[in-house]
């Protein structure tokens, strides 16, 4: 009698921790063994490339040039090589061009942009990432010459970009670039004089900043999701959800 109720007792130990791992994902590595815990954390790439905010300072044709951009990322990069990354992204900037004291009629105009950017991205050496990005988009000028004697024959422009430069910290989150930025209405009327500038850019991406905790987090909500599909019996993509209370795995 006591060994039926010890064997009782175990199955019903059994039945108990059969039903909890029923609602605990396991973790399907590449060799087909089934490991307890959260699936393990996407790669930088795949999680996202953090927004960043930018100033710059520029001259060229004879105007000083003052802004800053705020940089939206895409979650996913556009294609992956064995050491190179690309991504796209859009920035939104506002600056002015002032113009020089000495020019026949001197004057600051204020320039709105927003232009999509593709990025290509070098593997990472240590601390630094170098990169090159290139640009292009439309934006709106507040004045239709500047000093006097360039014109640009509406507010309305196109805009285009090229820039190289570095990335670096224990997170990537500073940057470091050189740009060539350019203003046309692209022949659309006349005169087009254009504008066309060299200038300095730095940013800094937030959402590097305490970059392991913010992994952390993602990680935790991730598992969290994955817990809440399998214990509805969803599959979840290389989780391998326990169902000993019914004698299947999801």
């Amino acid at each position: 009698m006591a060994t039926a109720r010890s064997a009782a007792a175990a199955g019903g130990n059994r039945r108990r921790k059969g039903a909890h791992a029923s609602t605990v994902p396991h973790r399907r590595d590449p060799s087909g063994d089934r490991r307890r815990g959260p699936p393990p954390a996407p790669s930088g790439a795949a999680v996202a490339h953090a927004d960043a905010i930018r100033i710059r300072a520029g001259h060229g044709e004879s105007t000083d040039d003052y802004g800053f951009s705020v940089q939206l990322d895409r979650l996913e990069p556009i294609h992956e090589f064995e050491r190179w990354t690309v991504t796209g992204d859009v920035e939104l900037g506002a600056g002015e061009f002032q113009g020089h004291r000495g020019a026949l009629s001197p004057n600051t105009v204020h320039a709105l942009a927003a232009f999509r950017k593709l990025r290509g991205a070098h593997a990472a050496y240590g601390r630094v990432q170098p990169f090159v990005d290139f640009g292009s988009g439309a934006g709106g000028l507040s004045e239709v010459t500047i000093n006097g004697d360039r014109h640009f024959s509406g507010s309305f422009q196109f805009t285009e970009l090229l820039r190289s430069g570095v990335r670096f910290g224990g997170g990537l989150q500073y940057e470091l670039a050189i740009g060539v930025p350019h203003f046309s209405n692209a022949g659309l009327s006349r005169p087009n004089d254009s504008i066309t500038y060299a200038g300095v850019t730095a940013a800094w991406y937030w959402r590097s900043v305490g970059g392991a905790r913010w992994r952390a987090r993602r990680r935790a909500r991730l598992m969290g999701r994955a817990v809440s599909r399998c214990s509805r019996g969803v599959p979840q993509p290389g989780v391998e959800c326990g169902c000993a209370a019914t004698g299947r795995r999801g």
